[in-house]
């Protein structure tokens, strides 16, 4: 009779099921500034205006808020997003004092 071996099952792949990751962009001083267009690269970002929820897929961005008359800290992030995950970037917004 022949011996035969089992083979040991293999470990199962886990894949991120969900490609995007969500992005949460703050105003840290909404009493000052209510509002400031959201910018991914360099490019306004479908309309939205902070704060706001992205939606986007795993990846590196620039993320910006611009709103005229203020300036931005930080000026941008820079990211790397993960799939699946969810992160939060915060700005602030103030009018530039006239030195």
């Amino acid at each position: 009779m022949k011996k035969t071996t089992a083979e040991a099952p293999k470990p199962v792949q886990r894949t991120n099921v969900s490609k995007k990751a969500t992005v949460t962009v703050i105003l840290a001083n909404p009493l000052q500034a209510r509002y400031a267009f959201i910018y991914v690269n360099g490019k306004l970002w479908k309309d939205n205006i902070a704060p706001a929820e992205l939606e986007l897929t795993a990846g590196k961005y620039v993320l910006e808020v611009k709103k005229e008359g203020y300036v931005s800290d930080p000026p941008a992030y820079t990211v790397d997003l993960v799939g699946g995950e969810s992160t939060s970037y915060r700005f602030y917004l103030s009018r530039p004092s006239n030195e």
